[in-house]
């Protein structure tokens, strides 16, 4: 049996919907990682660069928020039943 067309087209919008969902957070989170490695490792291993513990701490603060965002924008998920 197959099912009926607007059935099949509501799956295939929610499937679409939520494929556009993870990659949002996947870019979130992306740049949550790119934040933190700039804020934390790069200054631990290149003398070079000296940065504030207050500049520490907003690029610590930045990454952590990003990393929520995205944990958050997995609310939108739509059902795919």
């Amino acid at each position: 049996m197959t099912p009926d067309p607007p059935t099949a087209e509501r799956k295939l919008a929610a499937r679409r919907f939520n494929e556009r969902v993870k990659l949002s957070a996947s870019f979130l989170s992306t740049l949550a990682v790119g934040t933190l490695g700039a804020a934390v490792i790069v200054p631990l291993f290149s003398p070079a660069i000296q940065p504030s513990v207050a500049a520490v701490g907003a690029g610590i603060l930045v990454g952590v928020s990003l990393h929520l965002l995205a944990q958050w924008v997995f609310r939108f998920l739509r059902n795919e039943d």
